[in-house]
């Protein structure tokens, strides 16, 4: 082989590999990017527009019963002094409407099918309806308190008592479905997961040990059905 054509032979051998790593780089880069985009689009779909809307969802829940219990409370004070400012029609016009859990109800199939277990669900299910059920006997007390001359500074105070003891139970409870949430985003926003990994999630050693402590709190504070 003369000196040229082992000179070419170099060239074309130089090419060949250099096109070879390029193409490899290349490759590689685009799957990378495509995997990428896929534990965004999983984390899309199961954090942000799942837990996180589902746990937003509580917390508002939380916070316009809260607010609904502070009116309440300020017109159990003023019938208990007899202010002239107690109104309790007026209250009543400023208390907020709370959706209840249906209303999250795309998001939660969500978080179910991440969990392959329908227990948070149920339990959060419960709890709202515990806290419905706590509202609607605040805009009772207000009902009633529209009549407020002919009940004793005592009945006043022992439904004030009353209504604070339910509201630290509310908190009790959805503090508890809050908590979970936060474990699960903790554990998805330190995952990449994939599409074809969601439904093993829930074999997660900690996703596990989760589970089990919501279907141990579903079991004590849910009646059995």
């Amino acid at each position: 082989m003369s000196d040229l054509e082992l000179h070419f032979y170099k060239v074309i051998m130089t090419g060949s590999a250099s096109l070879i790593v390029a193409y490899l780089a290349a490759k590689f880069a685009l799957y990378s990017f495509f995997k990428q985009k896929e534990y965004e689009l999983v984390r899309d779909r199961y954090l942000t527009e799942g837990v996180d809307k589902v746990r937003a969802y509580n917390i508002k829940v939380m916070t316009d019963y809260n607010w609904n219990y502070l009116q309440t409370t300020k017109c159990l004070a003023k019938a208990y002094y007899a202010e002239s400012a107690f109104d309790p029609e007026r209250t009543l016009s400023t208390l907020r409407a709370i959706d209840d859990i249906n209303v999250s109800g795309l998001e939660y199939t969500r978080v179910s099918r991440l969990l392959n277990d329908e227990s948070l669900w149920e339990l959060n299910d419960f709890i709202i309806g515990n806290i419905l059920a706590e509202n609607e006997h605040l805009i009772r007390i207000l009902e009633t308190l529209k009549h407020a001359e002919s009940m004793s500074p005592n009945a006043i105070l022992k439904l004030k008592e009353e209504i604070e003891e339910n509201q630290n139970k509310m908190h009790v409870q959805i503090g508890s479905i809050t908590s979970f949430l936060t474990e699960i985003t903790d554990i998805l926003e330190e995952s990449n997961l994939e599409f074809s990994a969601v439904k093993n999630f829930y074999m997660d050693t900690t996703v596990a040990a989760m589970l089990e402590n919501i279907r141990a709190l579903r079991y004590t504070e849910k009646p059995k059905t």
